[in-house]
């Protein structure tokens, strides 16, 4: 099980109910957890989760978002933490929260991206973010660079039709980002 980031995701964990669960799991974050609101920390999550299945847990010691591209690849070719992002890549169920892209998104509140980031964003025709990576209302990747000072899992890994990939999201400010999700195809089941 591949776990993102968000408040919702962050709920989910404590209501997760692991005892339904048979069988041999792991626990995989999918996105760098040094992270400064602890609430929506990946880590706290997934290890929630981890512990309540008695499952291996594996985590990316790593920023969310670098400064900078040259800082994310330095994170990316360690190789504790390329082998993380790799053990999320095969993970067979991925869990994730669909953002906005808004002032009142999480990235912006917690202070890892500025005003002039999402305004350059939305000007690029951003209307939300899975771990990070911006789309489109057609759920095209915006060409920007903070898509490359992320350091997650690469999107085009959900659109694997052989994992089953779970998006949560709700709410008016979030149904462009949720219908640009859909459509390309990120998320196969919507909570």
């Amino acid at each position: 099980l591949g776990i993102g980031w968000g408040n919702t995701t962050a709920t989910l964990a404590d209501y997760f109910d692991g005892q339904s669960v048979t069988g041999k799991m792991e626990i995989v974050s999918l996105i760098g957890n040094l992270m400064m609101n602890v609430s929506m920390n990946p880590y706290i999550m997934a290890e929630k989760m981890a512990r309540k299945l008695g499952a291996s847990f594996f985590n990316i010691w790593a920023p969310a978002i670098a400064l900078t591209k040259e800082r994310a690849e330095v994170f990316k070719s360690e190789p504790w933490i390329k082998e993380v992002l790799d053990i999320g890549c095969r993970a067979d169920v991925i869990l994730v929260s669909i953002g906005e892209a808004a002032r009142s998104a999480s990235l912006f509140r917690m202070g890892y991206l500025t005003p002039a980031d999402l305004q350059r964003l939305i000007a690029k025709g951003a209307v939300g973010d899975i771990m990070c990576r911006y789309f489109d209302a057609r759920g095209e990747l915006i060409q920007d660079e903070v898509q490359e000072r992320v350091i997650a899992m690469p999107m085009q890994v959900m659109n694997d039709p052989d994992k089953l990939v779970i998006g949560v999201g709700g709410g008016p400010s979030k149904v462009e980002a949720i219908h640009a999700a859909l459509l390309k195809k990120y998320i196969s089941v919507l909570v």
